[in-house]
């Protein structure tokens, strides 16, 4: 029997990288995983890739920037599978620059991708939950706000909006047996880092503890710890998969 065995999870941002490694893990251990985002052919693709292995899951297309998109996205699960056992709020996304060089609508559209996805996603996720007995959250975060760099200031003040939101809501829902983790990844061998060739990669893993990025199965790991039972008394935190970033 696999660790999800019988739960449903929602994973916002799940087409590629870590999203999409959470969903073919969590779809192995035997979730119902609902599979989101902008491109339909590559949610799809996850989507028969999970069959293919014996697995269950759909795609729902999601508009983050929509309010009615990321509510139809819970609506639709639970007309589907009639429950919500485990949302990970996954998608992200940034706009760098000198703080005096960015616009309200750069502010806008980071806060909107970064912090208020996961603000409405959480809000709809709960009633059901809360009908259900009990859930686990699990918000995508960064460790990098922890050690400070240029230009990104929008991208850190979501993410560490992120934690603390996440806080909050451990703190108010716990009693009801909702729980609430942050996963807060270092530097991932995903498409993110596009703009890094092979050298550039092998500079910045130089910087690291330990020398290398993460995979994306391996914080995928840690989000699949947080989703299931094994963290039953684990809420508010913010577990680190950076490989020592800061060290």
């Amino acid at each position: 029997m696999g660790r999800l065995e019988g739960k449903v999870a929602i994973i916002t941002g799940s087409t590629a990288g870590i999203g999409r490694a959470s969903a073919e893990l969590m779809a192995k251990e035997g979730a119902a995983v609902v599979v989101t985002g902008r491109r339909e052919a590559l949610g799809q693709e996850v989507v028969d890739g999970i069959k293919a292995n014996g697995g269950e899951a759909c795609f729902i297309k999601l508009d983050v920037f929509d309010e009615s998109s990321i509510e139809n996205l819970i609506v639709k699960t639970e007309e589907m599978y009639g429950k919500i056992d485990i949302l990970v709020n996954n998608v992200g996304g940034g706009k760098n620059g000198m703080v005096h060089t960015l616009t309200s609508e750069d502010f806008d559209h980071v806060v909107a991708i970064d912090l208020k996805s996961f603000f409405l996603a959480t809000k709809f996720v709960l009633p059901i939950m809360l009908k259900n007995g009990g859930g686990s959250i699990v918000n995508v975060s960064s460790a990098g706000i922890n050690n400070i760099s240029l230009t990104t200031s929008l991208y850190q003040m979501c993410k560490a909006g992120v934690n603390q939101f996440s806080a909050c809501v451990a703190k108010e829902y716990a009693a009801e047996g909702i729980r609430c983790n942050v996963v807060a990844p270092g530097y991932t061998d995903t498409d993110i880092f596009t703009s890094l060739d092979e050298e550039g990669k092998k500079r910045v893993a130089q910087t690291l503890s330990m020398k290398r990025f993460a995979t994306a199965m391996e914080v995928a790991n840690a989000i699949l710890f947080l989703a299931s039972d094994e963290s039953s008394y684990c809420t508010g935190r913010v577990l680190d998969v950076s490989g020592g970033m800061g060290l």
